[in-house]
């Protein structure tokens, strides 16, 4: 966080990683019918995702905030809902007001 000078960001109530596996994620970018960007590869993005669980785990050890991951395979509808829900349950814990 130093390194990168983030320390004087303020830190969110919770963090929320859609883990997507790179298989779901090459498929969903193929069927965009684009130009495929050098970096979206199987393999770049198995490596990627790896590192965001680090980073999510050391965001919930480290700094101790909420981070919830949620299941990326699914549709993207499903996904949005439970996000919703998630970030409403934050927001109640926090004694904010769910909007």
């Amino acid at each position: 966080m130093k390194r990168l000078g983030l320390t004087r960001l303020a830190l969110p109530d919770a963090v929320i990683f859609i883990d997507t596996p790179a298989a779901v994620s090459m498929a969903r970018i193929k069927s965009r019918g684009e130009k495929m960007q050098v970096h979206e590869t199987e393999n770049k993005l198995g490596h990627l995702r790896e590192a965001y669980l680090l980073v999510v785990d050391a965001v919930r050890e480290s700094m101790g905030l909420p981070a919830i991951v949620l299941d990326g395979s699914r549709d993207v509808d499903s996904i949005a809902a439970e996000a919703r829900r998630v970030v409403n349950g934050v927001r109640a814990t926090a004694g904010g007001n769910g909007e």
